[in-house]
């Protein structure tokens, strides 16, 4: 009997905590309103923010993915080359940038609290990944250093 009271009681703690959150929350949106003053209303203004937060994230989020393709296929292609030796750095490289390009986008489609700093470190390894790429002659080292750039360029953006 008295584990059931007990629970009960915490219940209703909860749905109490529950309750002033809500209000308070609604106190806030209700203040947000009074001070838009009819101008604007909450739901147009959320619509605006999301479609700026989605588009900025969206070029971004693209340029990672793009980059991922193209060090994925410099990193095959790199593997058929005649001196594998001279062209390790290149690899290993290429495998970092495709995994911290994959690793950038999910984050910014997931929306962490962390993406911003996962993509200026994005943006510091396609930038080594790109310089290292651009040494070769190699068709696919090229086209791999201009998405690396591009990539980095975009997330440079994103954190600004």
């Amino acid at each position: 009997m008295g584990l059931v009271y007990r629970s009960k009681i915490q219940e209703r703690r909860e749905y109490s905590l529950l309750f002033f959150l809500t209000l308070k929350y609604m106190q806030k949106v209700w203040s947000l309103l009074r001070k838009c003053k009819g101008r604007i209303s909450l739901k147009r203004y959320n619509e605006r923010v999301i479609r700026m937060y989605n588009q900025s994230f969206e070029e971004c989020i693209q340029a990672c993915l793009e980059c991922m393709k193209a060090c994925n296929v410099c990193y095959d292609a790199c593997w058929g080359e005649e001196d594998v030796k001279m062209m390790a750095e290149c690899i290993r490289l290429d495998r970092e940038c495709a995994d911290i390009c994959a690793f950038a986008a999910k984050a910014m489609q997931s929306d962490s609290p962390f993406a911003k700093q996962i993509c200026n470190l994005c943006a510091d390894i396609c930038d080594a990944c790109g310089n290292e790429c651009k040494k070769h002659d190699h068709d696919h080292c090229q086209r791999c250093a201009e998405a690396c750039f591009k990539c980095a360029e975009e997330c440079r953006k994103m954190t600004a």
